[in-house]
């Protein structure tokens, strides 16, 4: 695990959910944090000098806070799914876009696929091979919060260089 890249995915996370959604973010001190609440997983995938995914995965109540807070609606005013799966395919598609440049340098070139939504924690597994690369737990607004950034292949040399 590359606690340096951990670091720099847990600070642009933060940054980009109290940009977006005025959520904020610190990280998680207890290693088995858990609310107990149903988790939604979203993913993104991404080629370039190296290639591979982030998953996320929030409460349902953080998905229902940073929507309101994204579309500027009311506490309990009704949200459509769709709005909610759609604010954090956003989310998560920034975190993205803004990591990649702080890890691989402003000059290289990714192409990042459409976000989704993964059908449950199983998917998961189906949808990764090996280790995270990077780990980063937060508390964005009392919740839990876990990203994972998983690499494609065995050490790609474009990666391994940010890792010295």
């Amino acid at each position: 695990m590359n606690e340096k890249i951990s670091k720099i995915l847990a600070g642009i996370a933060a940054e980009t959910f109290e940009g977006l959604a005025f959520m904020f973010g610190f990280p998680e001190e207890d290693e088995n944090a858990d609310s107990g609440e149903s988790v939604v997983v979203t993913r993104v995938g991404f080629q370039g000098p190296f290639s591979g995914q982030i998953i996320m995965a929030v409460t349902q109540q953080t998905v229902q806070e940073l929507t309101e807070n994204m579309l500027g609606l009311d506490d309990g005013e009704d949200i459509h799914p769709d709005d909610q799966t759609d604010a954090l395919k956003e989310t998560i598609n920034v975190i993205c876009g803004n990591l990649l440049p702080a890890i691989a340098g402003k000059d290289a070139v990714f192409d990042i696929q459409p976000p989704e939504i993964l059908a449950d924690t199983s998917s998961v597994e189906k949808a990764t091979h090996g280790e995270p690369v990077s780990v980063a737990k937060l508390s964005i607004d009392d919740e839990p919060c876990q990203l994972s950034l998983y690499i494609d292949g065995q050490n790609p040399e474009a990666f391994m260089k940010l890792t010295d």
